[in-house]
């Protein structure tokens, strides 16, 4: 998470020319996404296990970080958005 926290923002702007709109709605994404998983946290954690939701956690980030590195090659950096919302299931 540290990775994303500190160099997101820089990589958008610097190497793939975003625009502060988009930092501004990247982080958006990432604050609405949490809402709806850290309120039903407690389900997820009973139905799959504290194990489980750390795998999935995992693999939702090995996405995250996969759809970063392939990003230069959509047409707009703007693509990132969608790929944020994997935040909420990251930070639980």
């Amino acid at each position: 998470m540290g990775v994303i926290a500190t160099n997101l923002f820089i990589y958008l702007t610097r190497e793939l020319h975003g625009s502060q709109s988009l930092n501004g709605a990247s982080l958006t994404f990432t604050c609405i996404a949490e809402v709806p998983v850290f309120f039903f946290s407690g389900k997820l954690i009973e139905k799959l296990t504290p194990h489980g939701v750390v795998g999935l956690a995992a693999l939702c980030m090995t996405v995250r970080l996969g759809f970063y590195a392939i990003l230069p090659f959509f047409p707009s950096p703007w693509f990132v958005l969608p790929v944020e919302l994997l935040h909420g299931v990251t930070s639980v």
